[in-house]
């Protein structure tokens, strides 16, 4: 009967075990080229990775790509002009970090978005891993536009429309 109990108390503890095993534990990703290059590159900025998102687009970047209310906020937060970049293929890749300044901001994980070409880091996003995405992308080190350009949205909106716009020179 001793036995019994024991081996009741052991199996439950195995199953416990087994339900629990890898929750809460980061299952690393088997990344490959561009992918290792951006995982290293978000490491070398302090962040820890606990995700991987995938690979999110992959686009020929064009000038009138930047007229599109994504591709102009993603590209407003760049530390490089995107003209630089035309013709490109642009490949981004997506993480989940800690260790962010939006994740000590919004106490959330802080979603990564890692532009490559030519098997280079060329730029990228941030922002708070939710559900909802409300506003505007942060720079990969948690700025915003304002903070980056010293414009207001308005401002600078009218400067990247007369650069970029239907209206700009070609």
């Amino acid at each position: 009967m001793r036995r019994i109990g024991l081996g009741i108390v052991l199996i439950l503890a195995l199953i416990s075990e087994g339900c629990s095993f890898g929750h809460g534990v980061h299952k690393p990703h088997l990344y490959r080229g561009d992918e290792k290059a951006a995982e290293s590159f978000i490491k070398s900025m302090g962040y820890q990775v606990t995700g991987y998102r995938g690979q999110l687009s992959t686009y020929s970047l064009q000038k009138p790509l930047l007229r599109e209310t994504w591709c102009a906020q993603t590209w407003s937060v760049q530390k490089q002009p995107p003209e630089r970049y035309f013709g490109s293929e642009i490949t981004t890749y997506g993480f989940i970090v800690d260790h962010h300044p939006l994740s000590e901001k919004y106490d959330l994980p802080t979603d990564m978005n890692i532009m490559m070409t030519g098997g280079k880091v060329v730029g990228g996003s941030s922002f708070p891993h939710s559900d909802q995405m409300n506003g505007a992308v942060y720079s990969l080190e948690g700025k915003t536009l304002e903070e980056l350009t010293g414009l207001s949205y308005a401002n600078w909106k009218n400067q990247w429309d007369h650069k970029y716009g239907d209206g700009a020179a070609k």
